[in-house]
């Protein structure tokens, strides 16, 4: 398990990893937040092969693109993968009719291979931690709830909805 650590009402500075099984080894992890990142983004960890992952959700700036870093003790973040919401794509039309700013307000991991990640005025999307690819996979992603289910289904239902979409995972 983890928790992503923040500075008192400031930005991330690293994770806390601790086993819920004894004997409880806690170990805090400083990652390096060098750079043009989001330090106020979502912090994911994922285990691959023993091995922790920090995978950071976030957006530089309200026009910007959406985008994955990688995240380590000993280098400086490495972009993983990016993705352009509507926003982007208008933001530069005399005029849009979308003034609603994209940001990421949850991501939901599904070990050992998916990431989702919701932006309000956008879209659902999924990182695969394999083909480091970020796709939408719902639109919109406004008042949409992520539920993981058994046996690698992914359900997406609407705020006072009556219909839920699932998405089968598979094997990867």
């Amino acid at each position: 398990m983890y928790a992503a650590i923040h500075e008192k009402h400031g930005p991330l500075v690293g994770a806390l990893t601790f086993r819920a099984t004894p004997p409880f080894n806690a170990r805090f992890v400083a990652l390096n937040m060098s750079g043009d990142i989001d330090r106020y983004g979502e912090l994911v960890t994922m285990e691959d092969n023993g091995h922790s992952r920090y995978l950071l959700f976030g957006k530089t700036s309200l026009l910007s693109k959406v985008f994955v870093r990688e995240l380590f003790e000993d280098r400086d973040p490495a972009p993983r993968a990016a993705y352009a919401p509507l926003l982007y794509e208008l933001a530069s039309k005399p005029f849009s009719g979308q003034n609603v700013p994209v940001a990421v307000t949850g991501v939901r991991a599904v070990p050992p291979h998916s990431v989702f990640v919701t932006l309000a005025a956008d879209s659902i999307l999924r990182y695969d931690v394999g083909a480091a690819t970020l796709k939408p996979v719902f639109h919109p992603g406004t008042n949409v709830r992520v539920t993981v289910g058994h046996g690698g289904l992914i359900a997406f239902s609407a705020f006072n909805a009556y219909k839920a979409f699932l998405l089968p995972l598979g094997s990867k």
